[in-house]
C-alpha cells in the first residue's frame, strides 16, 4: 500500500515538474532547425543537394 502511494506521488510530482519545463523555442533549438530545414527542402528550387543522416550530419553541416 505504501509503495503504491509512493509510486503514485512520484508520478504526479514528475508530471508537475515536466509541465514546468520551459518550451520556448530559441534560435539555436535543434527541433526548430529541423522544421526550418524541412521548409527549405520543400521551397528550394532544383537543382539541390539533399543530405540524409543522423545527428552528426545535422550538427556537422551548415545549411546555408
Amino acid at each position: 500500500m505504501v509503495k503504491g502511494a509512493l509510486l503514485g506521488l512520484t508520478v504526479v510530482l514528475s508530471g508537475v515538474a515536466i509541465s514546468q519545463y520551459d518550451t520556448r523555442v530559441g534560435d539555436d533549438n535543434y527541433l526548430a532547425a529541423v522544421l526550418e530545414k524541412d521548409r527549405l527542402i520543400r521551397t528550394t528550387p532544383s537543382p539541390k543537394i539533399i543530405l540524409v543522416g543522423g545527428s552528426n550530419l545535422a550538427f556537422g553541416i551548415d545549411s546555408r
